[in-house]
């Protein structure tokens, strides 16, 4: 899971026009009308977006510094130390690796 900023999300958007599975074929970011939204709301410090996806480099510079932490996790204890089941889920939880 990682914060997003509007200003990290809008440049990484428009850095890349990606593919973008759905259900009726894949579409591109041009054609999502993320820049109408932009219009309407450029967002909030307090959203956590959620990542359904392969992967995310928390280390990438447009990233790094909005990657949300698990204020309620330590490191590398191997202890879970929020009690919601995951241990050291710092940055949230790789489901399909389940680590």
């Amino acid at each position: 899971m990682c914060r997003t900023t509007h200003s990290t999300a809008r440049t990484t958007a428009s850095r890349r026009n990606s593919s973008v599975g759905t259900s009726r074929g894949s579409r591109t970011a041009s054609n999502l009308s993320a820049e109408a939204a932009w219009n309407i709301t450029t967002g909030s410090s307090n959203i956590i977006v959620a990542v359904i996806d392969t992967g995310v480099a928390i280390d990438h510079p447009d990233l790094a510094a909005n990657i949300w932490t698990n204020p309620g996790e330590i490191d590398g204890n191997g202890i879970d130390d929020d009690g919601d089941g995951y241990v050291d889920d710092i940055h949230g939880w790789d489901f399909y690796n389940n680590d």
